[in-house]
């Protein structure tokens, strides 16, 4: 009986024993999951807070970004640039690449009435890659042309949930990721195409990052655009569309302040319309018009180079020439002077003839040789101009400034 008690006893320790061991078992297996899940739970929350991070890292520097591009951008309103909106989309393809530090971006101008694109500006494409490219404004062979056609923003999530868009992707000569069309008063004017950010940014702040680039753009671009019209409208003559008067004196200011600096030579003709006054009276001031537009467009198109052509008043125009003596355009002006009085001009009743006269004179700078001044080079242009009037018009004499 004994025996046998003890017999049981030793069985119920085992059984405890096996039961504790697979307890114990069990439990080390949690212990093991829960050390695994709070790793995983710690690697989540480093991650958040590094993502967090990263994202107020990215944000303050976005927001340095931006204000460097504001103050670019003003700054280029200011100035003196020929052309402006370039300029503009200039700093603002400049700012997108620290913005969102893409891999390779490229910004297009588009003109939508011609439905042509160019290309302005390129990051991160080869010579050889942009030579082959095919830049189309066709919305179903690129993001590119998407974007223009629509004024959209586009990006390859986009494409990838859209089984419409889905072959933009395969399609696309760029290999872009985004594309965001710069708008002025709903009329796309550039697009701007980035591949793969190179930084780890959400799509929520991309999209948010694009789109405060369009709206700087849109407003920047649109500035630009006026400001540059109201320049030409102050530089401009408005009825032939010649540089006027007061611009061409800011010209010629720049080769006769570099007088000393190095040798050159720089030439003026003065052209006036013979009986202008006889052709307003008999056949009218719209007539009268129509002759300054035609021979303005004569004088602005001459075959040559480094030279502007102003109205200096009235039908008296004015043409400077760079780095050309008299002897390289009294052929040039004698050549028009013949054609415009072999020339017809349309008029109420019947065509209108007309001549012209012109006086030319040139300066030659060296250290060795006097200041020329404005007053004297203009003063000597009028007064060849005056005797190619008094010898019987329709002609050109040449002046020659005194030298000390």
């Amino acid at each position: 009986m004994t025996s046998i008690f003890i017999f049981l006893v030793i069985g119920w320790v085992g059984l405890i024993i096996i039961a504790l061991s697979r307890y114990n078992l069990r439990l080390k297996r949690e212990t093991v999951r829960l050390a695994k899940e709070i790793e995983i739970q710690n690697s989540k929350l480093n991650y958040q807070k590094k993502q967090s991070l990263d994202s107020a890292n990215y944000f303050f520097s976005a927001v340095v970004t931006i204000m460097e591009m504001m103050g670019e951008i003003n700054s280029a309103l200011k100035s003196e640039e020929r052309d402006l909106p370039d300029k503009i989309m200039q700093i603002i393809f400049e700012k997108a690449r620290d913005l969102l530090k893409p891999e390779k971006c490229i910004l297009f101008k588009i003109d939508a009435r011609g439905n042509t694109c160019s290309r302005l500006y390129s990051f991160g494409y080869g010579d050889k890659e942009l030579k082959n490219l095919n830049f189309s404004l066709d919305p179903n062979n690129s993001f590119l042309g998407w974007s223009a056609a629509t004024g959209r923003f586009f990006s390859i999530d986009d494409a990838a949930q859209d089984p419409l868009l889905s072959h933009l992707v395969s399609g696309d000569p760029l290999r872009c990721y985004y594309s965001q069309p710069l708008k002025v008063d709903n009329e796309v004017k550039a697009v701007l195409c980035t591949g793969q950010l190179s930084q780890n940014i959400e799509k929520d702040t991309v999209i948010r990052a694009f789109s405060i680039l369009s709206n700087i753009a849109s407003v920047a671009l649109s500035n630009a655009l006026l400001t540059q019209e109201l320049r030409q409208l102050s530089v401009r003559d408005s009825l032939t569309g010649l540089y006027n008067h007061s611009y061409f004196h800011k010209w010629l200011d720049i080769p006769l302040d570099a007088q000393g600096k190095k040798e050159g030579v720089l030439s003026i003709a003065m052209v006036d319309l013979d009986n202008f006054k006889t052709v307003n009276d008999v056949c009218g001031h719209q007539a009268g018009d129509i002759i300054l537009k035609g021979i303005s467009e004569l004088l602005n198109n001459l075959q040559t180079d480094n030279y502007i052509c102003a109205r200096y008043g009235g039908e008296e125009f004015v043409l400077g020439f760079i780095g050309k003596g008299v002897n390289q355009i009294l052929p040039i002006i004698d050549h028009v002077r013949k054609e415009i009085a072999q020339r017809s001009f349309a008029g109420q009743d019947k065509p209108i003839s007309i001549t012209i006269s012109a006086g030319l004179v040139e300066a030659r700078f060296s250290e060795n040789k006097k200041t020329i001044t404005k007053r004297e080079l203009i003063g000597a242009a009028d007064s060849a101009l005056y005797r190619a009037k008094a010898q019987g018009k329709n002609r050109v004499e040449v002046a020659q400034l005194k030298e000390e």
